[in-house]
């Protein structure tokens, strides 16, 4: 059931981008559209979609299940970049580009379709725990990310605190908050 379920909603999605495609080739959406839709989507669209994750669950929050997607994740996040840098070692990469490939190996954008496959497949509980996830991916992405793009440059990263301030990030642990203080609307 789970598998037609993806199914059905990985070829809407594909409908839905051919269509933004099509559209484009034929000038009815130009740049400008195609820039604020993706501003609306992440900005708006994305972070609404994290927070009604947690407004009105019936359920008690179980933070159990919580914590073990956060240590997962936090895991996940510090290994990942040492097995990339370990394989792209071994692929005997240029050395100018090892921390490109290192980075891309560790951090794929999974939140544009992620968190709409992710509601479609398991509901708005899910959603929530991919929000922990994701919070731990722009930190990870905005730190140890940044080391990885430098690795072997000349120039040092520079991290920006207020790139972590996204209103995905921000209405994710605004989702947490509202969820362990198990408030419900």
């Amino acid at each position: 059931m789970e598998g037609s379920i993806i199914v059905s909603q990985m070829v809407q999605m594909f409908l839905i981008m051919f269509l933004g495609y099509f559209l484009r080739k034929q000038g009815l959406l130009d740049q400008g559209f195609t820039a604020k839709l993706t501003t609306f989507l992440l900005n708006v669209a994305m972070p609404c979609l994290i927070l009604h994750s947690v407004i009105g669950q019936a359920d008690e929050p179980n933070l159990r299940e919580a914590g073990i997607v956060f240590a997962v994740a936090a895991g996940m996040y510090l290994l990942l970049p040492l097995l990339s840098l370990l394989l792209v070692k071994l692929l005997r990469l240029p050395k100018q580009q090892q921390g490109v490939y290192a980075f891309m190996m560790t951090f794929s954008n999974v939140g544009f379709m992620g968190f709409p496959l992710v509601n479609a497949v398991y509901g708005s509980e899910a959603v929530f725990y991919t929000a922990i996830i994701n919070i731990l991916f722009t930190i990870s992405s905005y730190t140890i990310g940044l080391l990885l793009l430098h690795c072997g440059q000349a120039t040092k990263a520079e991290f920006d605190p207020k790139q972590l301030l996204t209103p995905g990030v921000v209405l994710s642990v605004l989702a947490i908050i509202l969820y362990l203080a198990d408030l419900s609307f």
